[in-house]
């Protein structure tokens, strides 16, 4: 069950009697909200890429020249964890729908495995010719596998894609902001330290899954990325 974002602005008002939500921008507030949202996501991805993963197709591109622009088609992609060959227009030499592509960094293309490809903002290209050489022979189209976060709140009546049970990971950081608002730097500092608390407890749930899988191969965990410190707390 997820939380409108009404709902949650009203639980970061209700932690305190000073604050009044009606004083508060709602377009800033739901900007706020979404930040909270999606690093919740972002850290997850990170630790544990398979714990809010999916997978999506891109579009069909028309020339071999072409990109793939992944925030058109699959959208709302926090970590790439995986891109496959869906789709081959003709037949490339070597390749077969479902063979994974590398991605590389452009200045240091050795250092990956063919079929490379590499993404310069959303875009996904692929490297030199070892994606098609023609527009009749060539990977039209790719699977990829990630970690996905949640598109931007535009309404209070849109839901919050993180369940009910950590919502507080966005209201609690919303009430600091509004303590902030009216410099009430104590209480501030305060929902800071529960926020960072909450978060351990977060990213120690998140990890769990992962351990638990790693644990099953015979294999040991890989540790976690810093927490990001929200306000300098």
């Amino acid at each position: 069950m997820s939380l409108s974002a009404q709902g949650c602005f009203n639980r970061a008002v209700s932690r305190s009697s000073l604050n009044s939500g009606e004083l508060y921008d709602v377009n800033e507030a739901l900007g706020h909200m979404s930040t909270f949202e999606q690093a919740a996501f972002i850290i997850a991805g990170a630790i544990n890429p398979d714990f809010y993963s999916t997978q999506g197709v891109s579009i069909v591109r028309a020339a071999f020249g072409d990109s793939w622009n992944l925030d058109a088609s699959p959208g709302a992609i926090g970590i790439i964890n995986l891109i496959e060959i869906a789709a081959i227009a003709g037949a490339v030499s070597g390749l077969a729908v479902g063979d994974e592509i590398t991605i590389v960094d452009r200045r240091i293309p050795e250092a990956g495995l063919l079929p490379r490809a590499y993404i310069q903002g959303k875009l996904l290209r692929g490297f030199g010719t070892e994606l098609g050489a023609a527009d009749a022979n060539m990977v039209s189209q790719v699977r990829v596998h990630y970690s996905f976060i949640p598109i931007p709140l535009i309404s209070t009546a849109d839901l919050l894609t993180l369940t009910d049970q950590w919502v507080h990971l966005v209201s609690t950081p919303m009430a600091a902001i509004l303590a902030m608002s009216d410099q009430r730097e104590e209480e501030y500092a305060a929902l800071m330290v529960e926020y960072q608390r909450d978060l351990q407890l977060y990213i120690q749930h998140i990890g769990s899954f992962r351990h638990n899988f790693m644990q099953h191969l015979g294999t040991t965990p890989i540790g976690g990325p810093n927490v990001p410190q929200f306000g300098g707390q």
